[in-house]
């Protein structure tokens, strides 16, 4: 966020400078908390006010694709892939546990609070690999990357 704006603000700013995109924005889908680098990442279902989008200049590509055309593994971020769980379980009628707030971190078991979990649809749900942190280090992306979870799913 930047001084002066609250949290829809700073969503419509960031769907922006990231993809072009002009948005309307309806509730929260997700709030994750990543205590190692010290973020939360909020993500809100949103609707594209306008069907044009481009790439900003901090990212590399943006397109609308279908849920099937995901190509998982070139999510930046875990906390995209969990926006991204919690949007498909609302759209097949619900999440476990019940409730219609956002989702939180999810558990897989054995790797309890790890940020490392990855929802991948493509190797049967949530799964643990930390090699995305490698390579994006690699890269030169560190763990923070720039501005934090900005990505916004939309429908």
């Amino acid at each position: 966020m930047e001084k002066g704006e609250n949290l829809a603000e700073a969503a419509q700013r960031e769907a922006r400078e990231e993809a072009g995109a002009s948005i309307e924005i309806g509730p929260i889908l997700g709030l994750f908390d990543i205590s190692h680098i010290g973020q939360v990442h909020i993500y809100f279902k949103a609707t594209l006010s306008s069907p044009e989008i481009e790439p900003g200049y901090e990212s590399l590509d943006a397109r609308l694709v279908r849920w099937e055309e995901i190509e998982w593994e070139e999510l930046a971020f875990p906390t995209v892939s969990w926006a991204l769980m919690a949007w498909k379980q609302e759209q097949e009628g619900g999440r476990e546990g019940g409730g219609g707030g956002p989702l939180r971190n999810p558990v897989l078991k054995g790797h309890e609070g790890s940020t490392n979990v990855w929802y991948r649809p493509d190797r049967g749900g949530l799964v643990y690999d930390d090699a995305w942190m490698h390579r994006r280090k690699k890269e030169g992306g560190g763990e923070g990357g720039g501005g934090g979870g900005g990505e916004v799913p939309l429908r």
